[in-house]
């Protein structure tokens, strides 16, 4: 678990620090603050290299094979990570972080990943990289755009090629630091990956914990089940009815509660990222939602982190933990200060205890 976070030069941020990490994290903060880009970083750091976080406005959002061909009129670039666009600096990602062998341990040590990008093909010495230009492409140094990874915990390094619209990775893929997994605004959950999940979980006899989960939402819930046809499957809901309803019909938020709660059954001492958590969600239910987050993080020692443009999220989150000892809640707000400087404020028990008295609806929109 990350118990503090650095980021330089990545998207937005020129240089942030955060201290004072908990096991769940809800961050905060005007629009163009940084919210997404901040996870997207803490992600790529756990390990995750994927195209999906690298160029997530120019790609659409879906799984991916090894290689990936953009509409001809793309305008995808890998630049857009770089802060300012210069891509003459070095992209930094850096945690204070702790890692649980069956209990959690105090013991911290470091973590750090640099992105650069090659600007002389000619001084290219790394015969991986050399293979996968050649093999692929020939002479394309007019067209490439490349990174360079390099992860404090290998020795190896991983290149991402980018050339007339294809994206390739060179062939050594790191292990991963943390089991992570990244839960999109925007996009929802495949149902194929989402019905892989809800076998997984079916398979260690654990479907009662999603069913209890939707139940905050949907009382009537008695039983869900995998139908399977010729083309497709999904899940279909028990409500009591004279036949079983698709999950599809039952709404926006009891979907989102489905895939926050496999998702987080997927990443046992790891680690779960959830953009804008209130999508779907009906601000009377934002409680309870926050107490199942509670339960399935401290059972599986996940550390989670979202973010919310919605101050009635921030207060239902306050309102689930503060009894916990120890509070191991954690609201971030991000503050642009000026083009160039981002900030983040933490707050504790006894601050949120402050911001409780004060106002929550300042703290998002003020």
């Amino acid at each position: 678990m990350y118990k503090s976070f650095r980021v330089k030069n990545f998207r937005c941020f020129k240089d942030l620090q955060i201290n004072d990490l908990g096991r769940v994290n809800l961050i905060a903060g005007k629009n163009n603050t940084g919210k997404t880009a901040l996870m997207e970083a803490m992600y790529l750091l756990a390990g995750n290299r994927d195209s999906r976080t690298l160029l997530r406005r120019e790609l659409t959002y879906r799984r991916f094979p090894r290689e990936i061909e953009l509409d001809s009129r793309s305008s995808a670039t890998l630049s857009t990570i770089f802060n300012d666009f210069k891509t003459d600096s070095q992209i930094e990602m850096s945690a204070s972080v702790t890692k649980p062998q069956g209990q959690s341990t105090d013991t911290a040590s470091p973590a750090k990943l640099t992105i650069s990008s090659i600007q002389d093909f000619g001084n290219v010495s790394d015969k991986l990289l050399i293979e996968l230009i050649d093999r692929r492409y020939g002479d394309l140094y007019g067209d490439a755009e490349v990174l360079k990874l390099d992860s404090l915990s290998s020795d190896h390094h991983l290149y991402i090629l980018l050339w007339k619209g294809r994206l390739e990775f060179s062939r050594f893929r790191p292990k991963n630091d943390f089991k992570a997994t990244f839960l999109l605004a925007r996009y929802p959950v495949s149902k194929s990956d989402t019905t892989d999940r809800f076998s997984k979980l079916q398979g260690v006899k654990e479907i009662q914990t999603l069913i209890e989960g939707l139940q905050i939402i949907e009382p009537r819930l008695e039983d869900l089940r995998v139908r399977t046809d010729d083309r497709d499957s999904s899940i279909d809901a028990d409500i009591g009815l004279t036949r079983l309803v698709s999950m599809n019909d039952l709404g926006d938020g009891m979907n989102r509660m489905v895939d926050l709660i496999l998702a987080m059954h997927e990443v046992p001492r790891g680690m779960i990222f959830i953009d804008e958590i209130e999508n779907g969600l009906h601000h009377t239910f934002h409680k309870a939602v926050w107490k199942v987050i509670n339960e399935i993080s401290k059972k599986r020692t996940i550390q989670v982190f979202a973010t919310t443009h919605s101050y009635e999220m921030i207060q239902a989150a306050h309102e689930a933990f503060k009894n916990d000892a120890p509070y191991e809640f954690r609201y971030h707000r991000l503050d642009r200060k000026s083009d160039d400087d981002i900030e983040a404020v933490t707050y504790n028990k006894y601050g949120m205890d402050a911001v409780a008295a004060f106002d929550f609806e300042y703290e998002v929109r003020g």
